[in-house]
């Protein structure tokens, strides 16, 4: 689904991996947030800066890994879903 032409069907397969988060099941959602990292749909760049932000919360070494080999990629959005995730946290 993480690589189908409908931009919903991006969308969920992202949206679905929060529950695999939250369970602190990291590797495949990971491998999703890379996958759709430039995708150039604002409503998946959406879910993705969400998943980014469940990862921070439930592992934040993991998510700053995963950033620093990858923050030339986010796009504004996901930037600031990530900004005020860590300004709540």
């Amino acid at each position: 689904m993480a690589q189908d032409p409908s931009t919903w069907r991006r969308r969920t397969a992202i949206t679905a991996a929060f529950a695999l988060i939250r369970a602190g099941e990291l590797d495949a959602p990971v491998r999703l947030i890379d996958l759709l990292l430039d995708d150039p749909e604002h409503f998946v760049q959406t879910s993705v800066g969400v998943a980014l932000r469940e990862l921070n919360r439930a592992s934040p070494k993991r998510c700053e890994e995963f950033l620093a080999g990858n923050r030339d990629r986010l796009s504004s959005t996901t930037k600031r879903l990530m900004r005020d995730s860590r300004r709540s946290s």
